[in-house]
């Protein structure tokens, strides 16, 4: 039975045979399924019964694809006693192709000299916490997007890392990681700092260094504070008209906002070399979307008056008028600037964004392309439409965009400059 698992020729350096899922990959391949590729992972769709794509070195990767659409890395292998067993490596939404590979090698490693990773949990109370971090981070956080990545470390650092770095990791309790906990100084903070750590222990779970995850029912007693505020018509147009308070690039970045409906980090770092003024596209690329995705932003006239009036000496679009070569920051000033102008309710810039989302809604756009537009990735789509639409919206985009593009320059005529500038201080 074990030559269903060995691989002819390939052993290591004791002369033992490194085992594989051949049985399975032979089964795999009656059935016509492809190798395990970028390009087959983002095509797999869901099925009646869940299957596999295997990788075509055989060294036991597989991509495992539910009915429901979710898709997981797992590692495929056999004992020394020839039983056939799978161990889960990680979500396909939180890692990628690659880093998956080097996680299987990893785990292959481990078989060929005769280990069973599932039996890595006894050997939880030999691991620390840093050390389990620090592979963490390096190995499963890779594939996430590189904002929360950051965060997740900033976190560890300041709230964990110096009173439970050298704990290990099969004794750590959770009235130890409470009163780290207790350290933060905000309760949205300490809910950040919860979610975080929070990903790294059911991590350790998956990888078999721990049985549970101790905080993952852990009741903080608050939860993040949920914003709802939507600006009215007459609110938009208000801020609109009091950007000519602000110095440039200010006003075309608070404008640009109300455009696109982007995140601020996205817009305030965008740059020259993702605007295709000939294909009216602004491309953002994987590494500084939230979500890890790349996105596409269509054009509008509107959008691209409003950058026609930028200079283009630097390659940040957004370029900082104090420090050279970094994009514009400290925004809290020049909100609080239009703010002033404008005498309404508190807002804040983050709810431009909601704004676009709920005016297109009132317009008529539908929900999957509502989402599309603004880069998010859970919520109306879902399951096998969620596949189906990392490639597709892009038209339905531009009409979303050119829609609310139209309605905003009806706005802006409907309620004219309410309130004048006060004065012509600007803001840096």
């Amino acid at each position: 039975m074990s030559n269903d698992y060995e691989r002819e020729g390939d052993r290591d350096e004791h002369g033992r045979a490194r085992k594989s899922w051949r049985a399975s990959e032979r089964e795999a391949a009656k059935r016509n399924r492809p190798s395990l590729t970028v390009k087959t992972m983002e095509a797999a769709r869901p099925e009646a019964k869940e299957y596999t794509l295997y990788h075509k070195d055989g060294r036991g990767l597989g991509l495992r694809v539910r009915h429901t659409g979710e898709k997981t890395f797992y590692f495929y292998y056999s004992t020394t006693r020839g039983k056939r067993v799978k161990k889960k490596i990680g979500s396909a939404n939180a890692m990628t192709l690659e880093n998956a590979k080097s996680a299987a090698q990893e785990l292959w490693n481990l078989v060929s000299e005769g280990e069973d990773p599932r039996e890595l949990a006894k050997d939880g109370k030999n691991l620390t916490f840093g050390v389990v971090f620090k592979e963490y981070y390096l190995s499963h956080a890779k594939g996430f997007a590189p904002k929360w990545r950051r965060q997740v470390e900033r976190l560890y650092e300041r709230f964990f890392e110096e009173e439970l770095a050298e704990t290990p990791i099969g004794i750590l309790r959770r009235v130890d990681l409470m009163r780290c906990l207790e350290h933060a100084p905000t309760s949205n903070m300490k809910s950040q700092a919860h979610r975080a750590i929070s990903s790294v222990l059911s991590w350790c779970v998956d990888m078999g260094y721990i049985e549970r995850n101790p905080i993952k029912q852990m009741q903080l007693g608050h939860r993040l504070k949920s914003r709802d505020r939507v600006l009215s018509d007459k609110e938009i147009a208000s801020i609109w008209h009091a950007t000519s308070v602000l110095r440039t690039p200010f006003p075309e970045f608070v404008q640009m906002l109300i455009l696109t409906g982007q995140r601020r980090s996205e817009v305030s770092e965008m740059k020259w070399a993702e605007i295709n003024f000939e294909e009216s596209l602004w491309r953002l690329p994987k590494g500084r979307t939230k979500n890890g995705y790349a996105q596409e932003v269509p054009l509008t006239p509107t959008m691209i008056s409003v950058l026609d009036s930028l200079p283009k000496q630097q390659d940040y679009v957004f370029a900082s008028p104090t420090v050279e070569g970094r994009p514009i920051g400290g925004f809290s000033k020049p909100v609080r600037k239009l703010r002033d102008a404008q005498g309404i309710e508190h807002w804040v810039l983050h709810d431009l964004r909601r704004s676009l989302a709920s005016g297109m809604a009132r317009l008529g756009v539908q929900p999957h392309v509502i989402e599309a537009v603004i880069g998010h990735r859970t919520g109306a789509v879902s399951g096998l439409a969620a596949i189906y639409n990392r490639h597709t919206y892009e038209d339905e985009k531009r009409e979303a965009l050119m829609l609310w593009d139209q309605h905003i320059q009806e706005i802006l005529q409907k309620y004219p400059e309410i309130i004048p500038p006060k004065d012509d201080a600007v803001v840096l």
